[in-house]
């Protein structure tokens, strides 16, 4: 058994879930660049590796593109540092989040083709080498909802580190904690709170990440989309 504490209850409209579609009008948009940053660390169907190499071949078919969709819709979360590595190519070098704890704060950086926690060089651990890969785009639309949670949340603060960021949807679910977990002696598995995300601001998120536009559907965002690139 996993305890996971309580999660905040924000309020939700059941009209306005912003789903994600299968059959998603959003990677149709011409010139648009599109990846969906899918949770993962639950229950692992493959390894983080191949997680972060799997997103990376996506990013890299499309590296030409000039404007950009990340879908965190749904991302209820898993392990954060194997998301945010999988999106290294949008990063720039600089701090990118912090780690709040009792008596200080831990930087998130990226530099020379790795995210750091500190001084520990989290790329090289998971992925095996250092990722000199950037894309360079106008803009970058980051799509979040009421189930975008506590490592889909760390991945949308590691981006908002970014000026050409623009985060639509509705606000998030307010998990952005650091957790660690601690084995029982009857073999139960205790999650604990050990700190709080921050993004590069030093801004914390109790309640939730709000988007800079709130969008109720699909089609709402792919309007807004379609009439910011033309302008």
């Amino acid at each position: 058994m996993l305890l996971r504490g309580r999660f905040p209850k924000i309020k939700i409209d059941s009209a306005c879930l912003l789903k994600v579609d299968d059959n998603n009008k959003l990677i149709k948009i011409p010139n648009v660049a599109y990846i969906r940053i899918k949770r993962h660390g639950f229950d692992k169907m493959i390894s983080d590796k191949d997680y972060i190499f799997n997103n990376l071949k996506i990013i890299s078919e499309q590296a030409n593109s000039n404007y950009w969709i990340i879908d965190l819709r749904d991302n209820l979360g898993g392990s954060n540092w194997v998301m945010i590595n999988s999106l290294i190519p949008f990063l720039k070098d600089g701090i990118i989040g912090y780690t709040g704890i009792k008596g200080g704060e831990i930087p998130w950086s990226k530099k020379g083709g790795a995210v750091y926690n500190g001084e520990t060089n989290l790329t090289e651990l998971l992925a095996g080498t250092n990722l000199k890969f950037q894309i360079n785009s106008k803009k970058i639309y980051v799509l979040i909802n009421q189930r975008t949670s506590s490592a889909g949340e760390a991945a949308l603060i590691s981006l908002k580190s970014l000026p050409n960021v623009e985060v639509l949807g509705k606000k998030t679910m307010g998990a952005a904690t650091m957790n660690s977990t601690i084995k029982l002696k009857n073999g139960d598995m205790l999650n604990l709170t050990a700190g709080y995300m921050m993004d590069a601001e030093k801004n914390i998120y109790p309640d939730g990440i709000s988007p800079d536009y709130e969008f109720c559907t699909e089609d709402d965002i792919l309007n807004f989309i379609k009439s910011d690139i033309k302008e």
